[in-house]
C-alpha cells in the first residue's frame, strides 16, 4: 500500500510576515476574590448533567459458589439527604478552593458557600439515566461540581471587587505563527490565501472548519488569522481534580475602527468550532470566558482578545460579522472604562433604569427580556431579545424609533417583537424565558 501523501505546513516567510500572529503563553491563572461576601454568576455551562458514563458501573451480580448470589446495588446512594450531600460539597469547596495564605481553610465562608452551594444543586445539577445527586460524594464528581460552583462565584466576582490575572510562562511568554514547521499527511486542509494567513495551509479537523477558513477570507475585517496546528497555543484548565490542555480552533486578528481614536491595538479573537457540546466544552468555555480572557486582557501587554464559539455552520458568516462589531464594543468599554452589558444581570440592570424614558418617549408598556440573555448563556453573536407591549399599536419594529435608541444605549443587537406575533414554534420557550423588566 503507498504512503499517504504529505505536505510541509510553515509559516511563509519573508513574504507573509506581516500576517504574523502573536500570543501569550498562559500556565495559569491567579484568582483575587474579597473576603466579606460571595456571589455567583450561573451560566448554562455551569449546568452538570450527571450521566451513568460519568458515574461507572451502578450494579453488579456477585454469584457464590454455594447458595444464591446477591445484587451488590451502589444505587441505594441515591438515598442520600440533600442536606448530606450539601454539607459535604460545601465542606470539600473550602479545603480544595478556599484556603487562606497558610493554607487554612476560610471557615467564616462557610454559610456563604452552603448558600451558593444549594442554589447550584437545585438550579444546574442534572440526573439522568438512574444516577442521582448523591454521586456527587464521589470524589471525582465532587471536584466537576466545586470546579463549576467556584467557577460561578470569579465570573460573579470578576466584574465587582474580584480579579483574574493570567500567569505567563516565564520560560516562554510569547508565542508566534513564525514557530509553525512540521509535515502533515492529514487530507482535511484549506490552502490559504497569501494576504490573509501567515502560515500556507490550515490544517483542520472537521469540513466545518475547512469551510469557517472561507467565510474568514472573504471577510474584509478580518486582517490575519491561523488555524492552531503545530503552533503550541494551549489553555490550561481544569476538568474536575484533573489539570488539562484546551487547543482553540483558531485565532483571528481584525481590524478596530476605535484603534485611533483609544490607542489600542488590532483585536484578536480566539474562536471554536464546534457542533456537539459534552461537559468537557462547557469547562474549556468558561475557563476561557472567566480566567483566559480576562487574565490576558488585564496583563494588557497583549492587545485585547475575546473568545467566541460557532455552532452552526449555517449563518457563520453573519455571526462572525456580529462578534467582531461586538468585540469592537467590548474592547472599547474595556479601554475606557465604560460599561461591557455581557451578562443578564447587566442587561437587566441597564433596561430597568431605561424603562421610565421608554414608557414615556416611546409609548411602552411593558417589556420582558428572553432568548439567550434571559437564560444567561449569551456569548459576542448573542442579540437582546425583548418581548414588548405598547399604549398604542405599533406598525411595525422599532415604530417609534426604539431600536436604534436601545441598540446605541445597550451596545447590542437588539430584537423587539410583539407576544402576538411570535412564532408558533418561539413563543412556548420565548414566554417560560421571559423576564419582567
Amino acid at each position: 500500500m503507498p504512503p499517504k501523501p504529505t505536505v510541509r505546513v510553515h509559516a511563509v516567510s519573508p513574504e507573509r510576515d506581516a500576517l504574523e500572529i502573536r500570543f501569550p503563553r498562559v500556565a495559569g491563572y491567579r484568582t483575587e476574590l474579597p473576603d466579606d461576601r460571595l456571589d455567583a454568576h450561573f451560566t448554562e455551562d455551569s449546568t452538570l448533567r450527571l450521566t451513568p458514563e460519568m458515574v461507572g458501573p451502578t450494579r453488579t451480580r456477585n454469584e457464590r459458589i454455594l447458595g444464591e448470589g446477591a445484587d451488590i446495588d451502589l444505587a441505594d446512594i441515591g438515598n442520600t439527604r440533600r442536606s448530606t450531600v450539601v454539607y459535604h460539597l460545601t465542606r470539600y469547596l473550602l479545603q480544595t478552593k478556599w484556603r487562606d495564605a497558610d493554607g487554612q481553610p476560610r471557615l467564616h465562608l462557610f454559610g456563604q458557600l452552603k448558600r451558593i452551594t444549594e442554589r447550584w444543586l437545585d438550579e444546574h445539577f442534572v440526573c439522568e439515566g438512574g444516577t442521582s445527586r448523591g454521586h456527587l460524594l464521589y470524589l471525582t464528581l465532587a471536584d466537576q461540581a466545586c470546579e463549576r460552583i467556584t467557577t460561578a462565584i470569579v465570573e460573579a466576582e470578576r466584574s465587582g471587587d474580584g480579579n483574574v490575572t493570567a500567569l505567563i510562562d516565564s520560560f516562554s511568554p510569547t508565542g508566534t505563527t513564525r514557530d509553525v514547521n512540521f509535515v502533515t499527511s492529514k487530507q482535511l486542509k484549506w490552502r490559504t490565501r497569501a494576504d490573509r494567513c501567515h502560515v500556507n495551509w490550515a490544517v483542520c479537523d472537521s469540513e466545518w472548519e475547512r469551510e469557517f477558513c472561507q467565510v474568514v477570507e472573504a471577510n474584509p475585517d478580518v486582517l490575519a488569522y491561523v488555524k492552531n496546528a503545530g503552533m503550541g497555543f494551549e489553555v490550561p484548565y481544569r476538568a474536575g481534580d484533573q489539570n488539562r490542555i484546551y487547543v482553540p480552533d483558531f485565532i483571528l486578528r481584525v481590524s478596530d475602527d476605535r484603534v485611533s481614536d483609544d490607542g489600542g491595538e488590532p483585536l484578536h479573537l480566539v474562536v471554536e468550532v464546534k457542533g456537539f457540546r459534552g461537559e468537557d466544552a462547557k469547562d474549556k468555555a468558561a475557563t476561557m470566558r472567566n480566567y483566559w480572557v480576562p487574565g490576558v486582557n488585564r496583563l494588557g501587554a497583549f492587545g485585547y482578545w475575546q473568545f467566541v464559539e460557532f455552532r452552526n455552520s449555517w449563518v457563520f458568516t453573519e455571526e462572525l460579522q456580529t462578534a467582531i462589531t461586538q468585540a469592537r464594543r467590548e474592547a472599547h468599554a474595556f479601554r475606557t472604562g465604560g460599561p461591557a452589558l455581557s451578562s443578564r444581570e447587566k442587561v437587566l440592570a441597564a433596561l430597568r433604569e431605561l424603562k421610565p424614558r421608554l414608557q414615556q418617549e416611546f409609548g411602552i408598556a411593558s417589556l420582558k427580556l428572553f432568548g439567550s440573555f434571559a437564560r444567561d448563556e449569551a456569548q459576542l453573536t448573542s442579540d437582546v431579545d425583548l418581548i414588548v407591549e405598547y399604549h398604542t399599536e405599533p406598525k411595525g419594529w422599532g415604530n417609534f424609533g426604539e431600536g436604534p435608541f436601545l441598540e446605541e444605549v445597550l451596545g447590542r443587537s437588539v430584537d423587539i417583537a410583539l407576544r402576538e406575533n411570535l412564532r408558533d414554534h418561539v413563543r412556548p420557550n420565548a414566554e417560560r424565558d421571559a423576564i419582567d423588566v
